[in-house]
């Protein structure tokens, strides 16, 4: 089971998308699972692209304390409002690639030896099914970075609407 979420707004898709840019990357130590505060996260990281965003723990850390992001759209309903769809994927994987690209070197540098190209590509789909696997069967319990980023989401959508209180100084 995939993590999928569906959310309805009263909002119109721009006020939506403005207030997941300003207010999904709040940051509050409290507010941050003990696991992802030991893992080294330091953030969340807000990506916006036309009607597209992508939420993603930031960490300086090596591993990153989750693997997975929070990619979604904001589409307008025809009744007005919005719906936001949002989906956990994976943030860095990228073993095909490599494996095409290491495929191409060993192919030109080590005089066009293909079989082992051959086995490089094998080895990068068998990551990526590898990675498939998972995260076909990741549940919203079963990692707390992607929690953490569908909960930062959802507290950006109920503060969409209210109005800003201004800070003391």
């Amino acid at each position: 089971m995939a993590v999928n979420l569906e959310l309805i707004s009263p909002h119109p898709p721009a006020a939506v998308l403005e207030a997941i840019r300003a207010r999904a990357g709040y940051w509050q130590e409290s507010l941050v699972p003990t696991d992802l505060r030991r893992a080294g996260a330091q953030g969340v990281q807000v990506r916006i692209k036309g009607q597209q965003f992508r939420l993603a723990i930031k960490s300086s850390w090596e591993p990153q304390p989750t693997e997975y992001v929070l990619t979604g759209e904001v589409h307008a309903r025809p009744e007005g409002g919005s719906r936001i769809r949002a989906t956990a994927a994976l943030g860095g994987s990228h073993a095909v690639d490599l494996a095409i690209g290491a495929a191409l070197l060993a192919l030109f540098a080590w005089g066009g030896r293909i079989w082992f190209g051959v086995m490089l590509v094998a080895v990068g789909g068998f990551v990526e099914w590898l990675h498939l696997r998972r995260l076909m069967a990741l549940t919203l319990d079963a990692d707390g970075g992607i929690q953490h980023l569908a909960g930062r989401l959802e507290a950006a959508l109920r503060e969409l609407g209210k109005p800003s209180v201004p800070s003391a100084i």
